[in-house]
């Protein structure tokens, strides 16, 4: 994290969608605008991820006396007046604003793990604003309840709300429970679990064929890389010959296996795409 000054009257692009003049301190004074330079890029990340129209800076910077004057318990040392936060909402396509839950939804999927204030200052869900910050500290809060104090772990739990993981890994770890109960997490993330039951449970040509969803999800990434396999969950003989193809191109051991090395190539090589 680095603190950037900018003049009280500057008026530049941050980036694509923000201004210097959005963090202007609502003192009404001519003072510096601080931000610290991770702050903008996450706001764009987060209006990306919610397909917004716009994002709007309610309050941004925040001087020392400003920031006193303003906040409910009379802090000076608050995240917003260091310019490392701002208090914001976003707008959907049609310029209604995205409620805060919503907000806090998509930075905790963007793995944001320092503060996010749901209701910021008590205002409503459905119109209100969220409190953002990238100071070194995780702080999921429900402002309308407490200023200050952590409200959950994750705003899934908190929200009663069953959180989806989508992903390619997590497409392979759906595929690797269907075909074989393995009882893998579904996290989209290859860990140790998940390459365990990737070495135990290998595909090859053999008779019969291998039939399952794993077949299947192998043939589908190939035909993304460019082959043209028939997509129906058998490992046959032109499934085999892709996996030979595709082991050969990467100078991986050629035997037609989908063993651990090819799997870990095929997925890399799919996320990268």
């Amino acid at each position: 994290m680095t603190l950037v000054k900018y003049k009280y009257n500057d008026t530049s692009k941050l980036s694509e969608h923000f201004k210097v003049n959005e963090f202007k301190c609502k003192c009404g004074k001519d003072h510096d605008i601080i931000i610290d330079n991770e702050l903008v890029p996450l706001l764009e990340k987060v209006r990306s991820k919610l397909n917004s129209k716009a994002c709007n800076i309610y309050s941004g910077y925040r001087c020392p006396s400003h920031n006193k004057k303003v906040s409910k318990n009379n802090a000076t040392n608050g995240y917003s007046h260091s310019g490392y936060a701002v208090d914001c909402y976003f707008l959907d396509q049609n310029r209604k604003r995205i409620p805060s839950r919503n907000v806090c939804l998509a930075l905790e999927d963007l793995g944001h793990k320092c503060g996010i204030g749901y209701r910021c200052g008590g205002s409503a869900n459905s119109t209100g604003n969220t409190h953002i910050d990238v100071k070194s500290r995780k702080w999921y809060g429900d402002e309308s309840i407490s200023m200050n104090e952590s409200c959950c772990i994750s705003f899934y739990d908190y929200f009663g709300i069953e959180k989806i993981i989508t992903g390619i890994i997590a497409e392979w770890q759906t595929a690797m429970n269907n075909s074989y109960n393995c009882k893998l997490v579904i996290d989209n993330s290859f860990g140790p679990d998940s390459q365990n039951q990737a070495t135990k449970y290998q595909l090859y040509l053999k008779n019969p064929q291998f039939h399952n969803d794993y077949v299947l999800f192998i043939q589908k990434q190939l035909n993304k890389l460019g082959y043209t396999l028939k997509e129906d969950g058998y490992f046959g003989s032109n499934t085999s010959n892709a996996v030979k193809t595709y082991q050969k191109s990467k100078n991986l051991k050629v035997d037609g296996y989908v063993g651990l090395n090819t799997i870990t190539a095929i997925l890399k090589e799919v996320v990268e795409n």
